[in-house]
């Protein structure tokens, strides 16, 4: 079996273990974005909050990617741990 591939540019490295499994996670982050507003201050358009988006999810010490076999809630956990992780460590 062939290693965990390396992070790609742009994407951010994020370790944990869910259920048991290792994972090795690359997630895209997504800063947030104001929407625009009319001369009153109402909004055009929505806000976006910062986020990150699971883009890989790799058994560590493998290159078997399991991010699409994931189900959401624990897409939503990786996701939320590893931007709060990512603002702990730029901010």
């Amino acid at each position: 079996m062939k290693p965990t591939p390396a992070c790609p540019s742009g994407l951010t490295q994020y370790e944990c273990e869910l259920e048991g499994v290792d994972l090795v996670c690359h997630l895209e982050y997504i800063p947030e974005e104001l929407g625009s507003r009319d001369i009153h201050g109402l909004s055009n358009e929505p806000d976006y909050p910062e986020s990150m988006e699971l883009v890989n999810a790799y058994v560590k010490g493998t290159d078997v990617d399991i991010g699409h076999l994931l189900m959401q809630g624990l897409v939503d956990h990786i996701t939320t741990t590893a931007l709060e992780d990512f603002k702990n460590v730029n901010y």
